[in-house]
């Protein structure tokens, strides 16, 4: 690794794992979403998730929860 330190190396593996976390969400066939508990907002919509409720890509995004 030329250029990268101990600690860039740590955040960058903390990065690609967020990143591959994200890409399993988006690719299950079970219906996924995330709440933020302090407002009861939408964070993350997998697709499968947004289409059992019909709602398009990202329409979900920062919306409430009670609308489902």
């Amino acid at each position: 690794m030329v250029g990268r330190t101990a600690e860039g190396s740590r955040s960058s593996d903390v990065v690609d794992a967020a990143l591959l976390s994200i890409a399993i969400l988006r690719h299950v066939n079970e219906g996924i979403a995330l709440i933020r508990v302090s407002d009861a907002s939408i964070v993350f919509a997998n697709p499968y998730f947004e289409r059992m409720f019909g709602y398009a890509t990202g329409e979900l995004l920062d919306r409430h929860v009670s609308i489902l």
